[in-house]
């Protein structure tokens, strides 16, 4: 019996320093840390090709925290090559997206196998990066038409091949960033 207290304790002492160790950083270290990989790891500009010299282009992610949200701008613009790849573009219809995912409901960060199966390109997989809150809180902002949807799930073009295992990084700083944001109060009567 004494051994079986015994083996419990340094167990638990163990598990309790890695636990102190893992969760000294503050909020604005664990922030500044969140963003300088999601900025240092998303290209500056990705495309989506449709076919016949025509797709879409993702330009100027950026990230950002405000008081209760993780925030994702980015842009897209529609693409026409005249020639084929790189042949004088023609781009038109730029849209501005806000994403805006409360910190206080994030469950967690992952990276996802997505299989692209487009009847013009072969099918491949690709792994992609998510984030997902435990209800429907994320807010995606067409700020360009002025229309919204609301999920629960989002993804970026994060790298998600760039670190070593990255994602699972990225997912433990989220949830010890929680702890610093609060559900918003959405009443103003004070009882």
């Amino acid at each position: 019996m004494k051994n079986y207290t015994l083996l419990f304790l340094l167990a638990s002492i163990s598990i309790s320093s890695y636990a102190q160790t893992y969760s000294t950083a503050t909020k604005d270290e664990t922030e500044n840390w969140i963003l300088e990989k999601l900025r240092s790891n998303t290209p500056k500009s990705t495309s989506q090709p449709w076919g016949g010299g025509q797709g879409l282009v993702y330009i100027n992610y950026d990230y950002s925290f405000d008081d209760y949200n993780l925030i994702i701008k980015y842009e897209t613009m529609h693409y026409k090559n005249k020639g084929g790849i790189g042949d004088g573009s023609a781009y038109h219809n730029p849209t501005k997206y806000k994403i805006v995912i409360p910190i206080y409901d994030i469950d967690r960060v992952y990276e996802q196998e997505v299989i692209m199966n487009e009847s013009f390109l072969p099918k491949s997989s690709e792994p992609r990066f998510f984030i997902k809150t435990k209800k429907e809180t994320i807010i995606e902002y067409n700020e360009t038409s002025k229309t919204k949807r609301v999920t629960n799930k989002v993804t970026t073009d994060f790298n998600v091949k760039s670190e070593t295992d990255i994602c699972n990084r990225l997912n433990k700083a989220f949830i010890h960033l929680k702890q610093f944001y609060k559900r918003p109060s959405t009443s103003t009567e004070p009882f």
